[in-house]
């Protein structure tokens, strides 16, 4: 199986090489938008260089889908046997991805394959609300994410934040996905036997589970550590509603600040997080030490399942394609970073 990972030299992409060669996939190559030793040159922006993804058999994106929208690329390897793999926290990115694959469907033209939202989250995420979806028969569900905000990360994590905050929010209610403001509201939840809040963002966890599962309603939530004051978060809330994030020099001095904080000052420094997925009778609960390498992980589980059982053409999801108990198994075997799982109690 031959891979090739665009944006493989970044802070994600780096993760995903490292794993992808840990789990004995070695045919695997760097993508990159210039001519460099030991890469293959892809640029995003530039589909007369499409071509040189035709020899590979699956295609992993860790590049920044909001300054280089892949759907170009992706219509190219939706039109032949190829395995797309799209890792991006844009929730809007799998709406296009979706419309896009019906497109080429309808056309009669549809031969590749898309995986939706894979990694640490959107990707483990996905997968353990999808099992509590399944062990509970409902057809809600809630995502609570708690993390550092004192830890690394790389440009497109960076600009994730920055889009967040300025950008309308999409979630899945009334089994429709929807609109609304980009922090919408405020809920007490517990992680770690403490009590903290969360503030509902428009995550893409929402959108992939309304496309994978038809769910009724998905809302996902995030906490920080430290905790930031809840006053402080309501007037934050308050300028990302009057559309103060919109304004092109606000985001500039956003941009800088999560840059220097987390690409500069903390980049070495690891994200341990809690993912806990609720529904209206079941709830899980999963902890990783190190979020990013656990992106890495998760997709090279991921590429190496797909080696006994091919996906068809089309989009397909991470939840739904995998099942959970085989894909932790594997996850073991390949040995991995331990994911903590456990069943929650009814008050968590």
């Amino acid at each position: 199986m031959k891979l090739l990972i665009l944006g493989g030299r970044g802070h994600i992409g780096r993760q995903v090489v490292s794993a992808l060669r840990k789990s004995g996939l070695d045919q695997v190559s760097v993508g990159s938008h210039s001519e460099s030793s030991g890469t293959i040159r892809l640029d995003l922006l530039a589909p007369d260089t499409f071509k040189s993804v035709d020899p590979f058999d699956v295609v992993v994106n860790c590049t920044d889908t909001y300054f280089l929208p892949p759907d170009k690329l992706i219509e190219h390897c939706l039109g032949r046997p190829i395995i797309f793999v799209e890792t991006s926290a844009e929730a809007g990115l799998y709406i296009r991805i979706e419309a896009l694959s019906h497109r080429i469907q309808k056309a009669g033209q549809l031969v590749g394959s898309v995986l939706c939202g894979s990694g640490a989250y959107p990707g483990l995420s996905n997968l353990l609300a999808g099992r509590a979806l399944d062990l509970s028969a409902d057809r809600e569900v809630e995502l609570f994410i708690h993390w550092s905000v004192f830890s690394g990360a790389g440009e497109g994590t960076c600009e994730v934040m920055v889009q967040t905050l300025s950008k309308p929010a999409l979630f899945c209610a009334d089994g429709k996905v929807q609109s609304g403001p980009p922090i919408g509201s405020i809920r007490n939840h517990s992680y770690f036997r403490s009590a903290y809040y969360g503030v509902q963002l428009g995550l893409p966890e929402s959108v992939l589970l309304s496309q994978s599962r038809s769910v009724l309603q998905c809302r996902v939530f995030v906490s920080v550590h430290p905790e930031v004051p809840k006053a402080a978060m309501k007037v934050l809330s308050w300028l990302a509603r009057v559309g103060t994030f919109k304004f092109s020099w606000v985001q500039a001095i956003l941009r800088a600040y999560f840059r220097l904080i987390r690409r500069r000052l903390l980049f070495r420094k690891t994200t341990p997080v809690e993912i806990q997925a609720r529904t209206k009778h079941q709830g899980l609960s999963l902890k990783i030490n190190d979020a990013f390498r656990a992106g890495g992980e998760s997709i090279a589980t991921a590429i190496d399942l797909m080696r006994a059982k091919k996906p068809g053409p089309g989009c397909f999801y991470q939840d739904k394609f995998f099942d959970f108990n085989v894909y932790v198994k594997r996850w073991n075997e390949l040995e991995f970073q331990k994911l903590e799982i456990a069943v929650l109690a009814n008050d968590a």
